[in-house]
C-alpha cells in the first residue's frame, strides 16, 4: 500500500512543482517531440526513479549474492540514466530537470522504503499491538 502511495506522491509531485517553479521548457527546435507546460522537474525521470527505486527497496526479492544486487542496482541505474538523456536529447528538458526529478525521486522512494519496512520489523508496529513482555507495565 505504500509502495502505491509513493507512486501517487510521485504523480502529483511533478504537476505541483512545475506549477510552482514555473521554468520554460528549451527550444524544441529539431522538433522531435513536442512539450507542453513547464520544464521543472522531469516528470518522466521523477515516474522511472520512482517505480525503479521501489521496485529495488521493496518489491525485489533480497539476493544472497553482491553480485545480483550490483547487477539489479547498475541496470535500475542504466534505465533512469537512459530515460534522462532522452528526455534532454529530445529537447523536452534542460538537464537540470532530470536532476531534479531523480532528486524528488530518491526523497519519495527513501520515505516509502522506510515506511515499509518499519511497518514490517518485528519490533514495528505491527508486532507492538497486542503485545506485552513479561515485567512490562500494562499500557493504558
Amino acid at each position: 500500500m505504500t509502495a502505491i502511495a509513493a507512486g501517487a506522491v510521485a504523480a502529483l509531485t511533478s504537476p505541483v512543482a512545475k506549477a510552482l517553479v514555473g521554468r520554460g521548457r528549451p527550444a524544441l527546435e529539431a522538433g522531435l517531440t513536442s512539450a507542453g507546460g513547464g520544464a521543472f522537474p522531469s516528470g518522466h525521470a521523477l515516474a522511472s526513479a520512482t517505480v525503479v527505486l521501489l521496485l529495488l527497496l521493496v518489491l525485489a526479492p533480497p539476493t544472497p549474492s553482491r553480485a545480483a544486487r550490483w547487477r539489479r542496482w547498475g541496470a535500475g541505474a542504466g534505465f533512469c540514466v537512459l530515460v534522462g538523456v532522452d528526455r534532454v536529447w529530445l529537447g523536452a528538458h534542460w538537464p537540470t530537470d532530470v536532476l531534479g526529478g531523480w532528486a524528488l525521486a530518491v526523497t519519495i522512494g527513501s520515505l516509502a522504503a522506510q515506511g515499509i519496512r518499519r511497518a514490517h520489523r518485528p519490533d514495528g508496529p505491527a508486532a507492538a499491538v497486542g503485545s506485552q513482555g513479561e515485567g512490562d507495565e500494562p499500557r493504558p
